[in-house]
């Protein structure tokens, strides 16, 4: 998860854009791990996604992308967590597609940020 998420390609679409170290990601999923699942594709980590304090967060590592793994992760996390909803960079055009294409609808949007439930 670390490494996905520290990618530079994956990461100028993040919120919070910063370096995460080792000992940090330990201490977080330490804390948070039972909110997480990777996911595999031919034994290799394609991507990850959470649902924490109702909010579902997704990374699909760059060579995986546009092979459905985000669509797959988000249709059976919607199924495990009805409720959530999302937060995406305006500028992530990709994530909103994905998002609208499982059905999440725009709420609101905050500076630079939408909400989709």
């Amino acid at each position: 998860m670390r490494e996905l998420r520290n990618d530079p390609h994956i990461q100028q679409y993040l919120l919070e854009q910063v370096y995460i170290t080792e000992e940090q990601q330990r201490a977080y999923m330490e804390k948070n791990e039972k909110h997480y699942h990777i996911c595999l594709c031919d034994d290799e980590p394609a991507g990850y996604i959470g649902v924490k304090d109702n909010e579902v967060g997704l990374v699909v590592a760059t060579q995986m992308q546009g092979r459905g793994i985000g669509r797959f992760m988000l249709t059976k996390i919607r199924d495990m967590h009805p409720g959530c909803y999302a937060r995406i960079k305006d500028d992530n055009i990709a994530s909103i597609r994905l998002f609208e294409s499982c059905g999440y609808k725009f709420s609101h949007k905050t500076d630079n940020i939408l909400y989709m439930i």
